[in-house]
């Protein structure tokens, strides 16, 4: 009996693989289909499927399409089998050239990957004589990277990928061959070049380059089994999505004979690169386009060289010289730019008592100090202050309630800088705040010092909404989500006048004086040409914001907030 238990626990689990035995709700059906289907299937002497080198294509395809797909499809999961393969097979040479009546232009080879979780599982290499599709799991992407090393890098033998990202990134990542790359021609670029879609996904690509196939043939997910040897759903499936591109080939040359050059050089900078990085064209409304498309289009000669050399510093601000529409050079390309945020938490400090000063400096030494939102001092209490890290804390300053001096700081406040207006004290050109509570008989007797942040380019990710002037804009979040950073790096964005030929009249409608901070002069952050406009009481926002467009002739109006006073769609 415990052999027999034995047997059935291994052909169990090869059964599963296979299809042939269900798991339903904790019970094992038997698939009849899937047993008459194998039952079906032409054996060899030794019981194995005599197809098992040949994947039969998903669907149903005409008998002609059904030998395309099966004859000479290897599943290759050995490294003898692979040299062995390999060494009969030209393309992957690294001294093939296509035959003289081949164009240079048309694709030579297919390559799509199956990845999972940045795993690679599967790679499937198409050419006109052969379809190989290499077992990852079994072989490694070391053994992967050397066997398509010189198909990869030889620049004679085009290859047509669609989104070459994944095995770009991944066999640089986990080998350490560090493969080139040349001869690259992503479908994801041709597309987007003649449709303005970026990043269309297969199931996309298929019907608009073979639109005569029906939808489903590019709607079946590959599903991810680590067991081996593979599942054949799986093969199948891998099958038919490189014989697939394999076939658009011929649209593709199509489209990309006349740009061919441009679009194959934007393939292998993004090959190379191993990522997808989007900017805005300036010349097409802002559209969000792949900067490598921008570079080999609408670049000159330095943005380009200096794109090559790995330039990540800064906006790469390039012209398209090809035509004179008689405007004069235009910088094209707007770059999503890394964000970065600018406290004045260290300046604050100053405001108070040195010892707590120094409390506070020993404290954060496990935190940044610009995550510290705001730091409370109570008369008679052991003040502390919060942070807005990932884990939100409240840390103390000391273990007696007189320790720092309340009064001393307040009188030093109050000389300084003058009352408190509206129970809150600021600075021109600044951001941070300092509040106060205060007792019936009116004396303050709590301070709360509050740091302003600015995070530039907070507003890049809708730089094709705010420059291209698409329609209007609601930030809605909550408490120190950042709304108000994105309204201040908009605001700078649309009045720095260094960013427009001729910038919008900007006018930030401030509320409560976050935007601009609590002094009369505005801080920087809004931009050099931004007027700010205070709103001496809730009940006249409305009015405010029409004296902004009516006498001042703002364009644009920023507002933070429109979520107050009585009538807030009447201000909207």
């Amino acid at each position: 009996r415990d052999s027999v238990v034995g047997a059935w626990n291994v052909l169990k689990g090869v059964y599963l693989q296979e299809g042939v035995l269900l798991q339903l709700e904790g019970e094992y059906r038997w698939n009849k289909t899937k047993i008459d289907e194998v039952l079906s299937e032409e054996m060899d002497d030794y019981g194995h499927n005599a197809t098992a080198a040949a994947v039969p294509s998903p669907g149903d395809p005409s008998p002609g399409e059904e030998d395309e797909c099966i004859d000479n499809t290897f599943v290759i999961d050995a490294r003898s089998q692979a040299e062995s393969f390999l060494e009969n097979d030209p393309h992957f040479s690294s001294s093939f050239r296509p035959g003289p009546r081949v164009d240079p232009k048309k694709a030579h080879v297919a390559i799509h990957c199956e990845v999972y979780e940045e795993q690679l599982i599967l790679v499937q290499v198409k050419t006109a004589e052969s379809c190989y599709l290499f077992d990852c799991l079994k072989l490694g992407p070391e053994t992967v990277c050397r066997a398509l090393s010189k198909l990869l890098s030889n620049p004679h033998a085009i290859k047509l990928f669609h989104d070459c990202i994944p095995l770009c990134r991944i066999l640089r990542r986990q080998t350490a061959l560090q493969p080139t790359f040349s001869g690259t021609l992503d479908t994801q670029l041709v597309l987007e070049f003649h449709t303005n879609t970026p990043n269309a996904t297969f199931a996309e690509m298929i019907p608009l380059l073979l639109p005569q196939l029906p939808r489903a043939h590019a709607s079946q997910s590959f599903d991810y089994h680590p067991s081996r040897p593979l599942n054949q759903n799986m093969l199948r499936v891998a099958a038919k999505r490189i014989n697939l591109l394999w076939k658009a080939r011929e649209a593709v040359y199509e489209l990309s004979r006349d740009h061919f050059d441009a679009l194959r050089r934007a393939s292998d900078r993004r090959a190379r690169e191993g990522r997808s990085e989007l900017a805005f064209s300036a010349r097409n409304a802002f559209q969000i386009t792949s900067r490598e498309l921008l570079l080999e289009f609408f670049a000159d000669e330095e943005a380009v060289a200096a794109a090559d050399k790995g330039y990540e510093g800064g906006e790469v601000k390039a012209d398209k010289k090809a035509e004179d529409d008689g405007s004069g050079k235009e910088d094209n390309i707007v770059e999503v730019k890394p964000l970065v945020v600018e406290s004045d938490v260290e300046e604050l400090l100053t405001y108070l008592p040195k010892e707590m000063q120094t409390k506070i400096i020993e404290t954060a030494s496990t935190i940044n100090l610009k995550n510290i939102t705001s730091i409370v001092f109570d008369k008679g209490r052991i003040p502390h202050y919060y942070t807005a890290s990932h884990d939100r804390r409240c840390v103390t300053l000391g273990t007696t309630p007189d320790q720092y001096d309340f009064d001393a700081t307040l009188t030093s406040l109050l000389q300084n800088h003058g009352p408190f207006r509206h129970n809150k004290l600021g600075l021109d050109r600044k951001l941070f705040k300092i509040g106060a509570i205060r007792n019936r008989n009116d004396d303050v007797v709590g301070l709360t010092f509050s740091p302003g942040r600015t995070v530039t380019n907070a507003a890049a990710l809708v730089t094709d909404i705010i420059r291209g002037q698409k329609g209007n804009i609601l930030i809605t979040g909550g408490r120190q989500s950042g709304k108000t950073s994105v309204l201040r790096d908009i605001s700078h964005l649309l009045s720095s006048s260094g960013d427009h030929a001729a910038p919008p009249v900007v006018c930030v409608i401030d509320t409560w004086n976050d935007m601009g901070g609590e002094g009369d002069v505005p801080h920087s952050g809004i931009g050099e040409c931004a007027r700010r406009l205070t709103v001496p009481t809730l009940t006249r926002q409305a009015e405010v914001m029409e004296s902004a467009v009516r006498d001042h002739g703002g364009s644009v109006l920023i507002v933070d907030d429109v979520g107050v006073g009585e009538d807030p769609a009447g201000s909207v």
